[in-house]
């Protein structure tokens, strides 16, 4: 995987604070907002929180 050699915003972590942080930027129209995440985005707290389950129509188990 190549990273870029410049960016404007780097956020770590990719649960719902980091994708938050990520989403407002870009929406305002930065489009150099790198999101950096070890695993899977939302799979660390965020991916086994009861709400989120609900939400995605599943149920925790």
């Amino acid at each position: 995987m190549t990273f870029p050699t410049h960016v404007q915003t780097v956020i770590v972590g990719g649960g719902i604070a980091g994708c938050s942080t990520a989403y407002h930027p870009s929406r305002l129209g930065h489009t150099d907002v790198l999101l950096l995440e070890q695993g899977k985005l939302t799979s660390g707290t965020t991916g086994t929180l009861p709400a989120w389950w609900d939400r995605c129509g599943q149920t925790a188990a």
